[in-house]
């Protein structure tokens, strides 16, 4: 089944930690599902800071062809990645299926951005940094591998959140124990009153 898409979901701390590294001068990328949010955050992003240095690249976190695509572009357009923050996420208020199967949270907050990173590993070069915002519920998570994608265990918002944000968790210390020459963070960003916050439970 297809996913449903929020059209406003590009705007959130993305695209603040872009705007960041926009005014310091760094060319940035901002990859997210839909062109047109996009553009609406690009150019938000160059109305506060003028001359940014921003390019776009389209990415559906959920679906690997397109993870491909939008690493095989990246590896065209940059020679080397100094900076990757994942912090990409949504939540399912019903369980959800992507079109290969996989529990559509658990795939686009942990399988894609996995996959991307390593699609994009020589590009990374050393010390770069790669930062993954990873919220305290992943302490809650529980990774079912007899059960990954929720098809016999109840589902719920809260435990499919949980379940990859704990994955999330264990990608970055997987990735810190390959590459340890690079800089790897999990990072819990705080409460931050993004868009997808506002169909949140009332937790």
């Amino acid at each position: 089944a297809s996913i449903p898409v929020d059209p406003r979901a590009t705007p959130g701390s993305g695209s603040a930690v872009a705007a960041a590294l926009a005014r310091l001068g760094a060319r940035t990328f901002l990859v997210g599902r839909d062109a047109k949010s996009l553009d609406v955050a690009a150019d938000e992003i160059r109305r506060i800071a003028p001359g940014s240095l921003l390019e776009s690249v389209v990415c559906d976190l959920s679906r690997d062809a397109s993870i491909d695509r939008a690493a095989a572009e990246l590896r065209e357009r940059a020679a080397a990645v100094d900076l990757l923050v994942h912090d990409a996420g949504a939540t399912f208020e019903r369980r959800t299926l992507t079109d290969a199967g996989v529990e559509a949270t658990l795939a686009v907050d942990a399988l894609g951005p996995a996959r991307l990173t390593k699609a994009l590993d020589d590009r990374l070069s050393a010390r770069a940094r790669v930062v993954v915002l990873t919220g305290i519920y992943q302490r809650r998570g529980t990774i079912d591998r007899g059960d990954i994608h929720f098809a016999r265990r109840p589902y719920s918002m809260a435990a499919a959140n949980a379940q990859a944000q704990r994955m999330r968790l264990a990608f970055v210390v997987a990735l810190a124990s390959r590459r340890r020459d690079l800089f790897v963070a999990a990072v819990h960003p705080g409460a931050v009153r993004t868009r997808a916050i506002e169909r949140a439970p009332a937790w």
